[in-house]
Parts: C-alpha cells; structure tokens; sequence
C-alpha cells in the first residue's frame, strides 16, 4: 500500500508541476487538482475521526497546491504502518459505516487515479503537455532517479 501511496504523490507531483511549467492554470484543471487534494484530506480526517466540513470543490491556490499534496501525503503515513484489516466509521452520506483501512486507503488510490484522468483529458483540450501517469512509468521515474 505504501508504494500504491508514493505512486499517488508523484502522479499529483507530474500533473501540478506540468501545469505551473506551461504557465497554464486553468480553473477546471485547478477545481480537480484540488479536488483530488480535499477529498483525500477529508478521508484522513474521517480515519482520525474528525469532521471534514470544507468544500470538496474550493480551489487550491497554484502556490499551495505542492504544499497541499505533501500535507495529505504526510498525513497518510501514519495509517500506512497500522494494520490493514482495522476497520474504521467512516461516513458515507447520511450513513455510517465501518470499513478496514485497506478499503479506504484503496479508495483513495481509486478516486485519485479517476481525477487525474479528468486532468489529462483537460491537458489534451488544451495542449499542455500531459506527463505519463501509469504505475509503471512513475516506478521508471523512481529507478531513474536513483542513477
């Protein structure tokens, strides 16, 4: 799960630095970056058993938006050592619901990977270019830089 986490920091890395790069802040590309970014938030504070109450939707200033993923990402590492298979209430609507970490943590995997494909849609739109985000190709990134 650890490294599914290092991939999901790197790809949000490849997307804010390929947008500030071209110069190029669209809002939409900015609404989904931070989206990707509060939604996490929100479910880190859930597992901590805090309420989230910020707007899911509210942009992340560009300046921001590296500090912000660092944040999450920090946040995640304490329930990256704990055991998978705790389960946790987390909301879910009206509802509650105990889920293991794992799912949840999977979760995030999931809704992250779905947003930056919204992001590299948005970068095609508007011809910026659109770094690979794959598992693979980020794990390459990894290996490279350690020459």
């Amino acid at each position: 799960m650890k490294d599914l986490f290092l991939y999901n920091k790197k790809s949000n890395d490849l997307i804010i630095h390929s947008m500030l790069e071209a110069g190029f802040a669209h809002k939409r590309v900015i609404e989904e970056i931070s989206h990707i970014l509060n939604t996490h938030y929100m479910w880190i504070a859930q597992l901590k058993g805090e309420r989230y109450n910020k707007n899911l939707w509210q942009p992340i200033s560009t300046d921001d938006l590296f500090k912000a993923n660092n944040l999450v990402h920090q946040k995640t590492e304490e329930f990256l050592a704990q055991e998978m298979d705790q389960l946790f209430l987390i909301e879910k609507g009206d509802d509650q619901i105990k889920k293991p970490l794992k799912a949840i943590l999977y979760e995030i995997i999931l809704f992250s990977n779905q947003h930056r494909a919204k992001v590299e849609v948005l970068f095609k739109k508007f011809n910026i270019y659109s770094p690979s985000l794959s598992y693979l190709d980020v794990k390459q990134l990894d290996v490279l830089e350690e020459f």
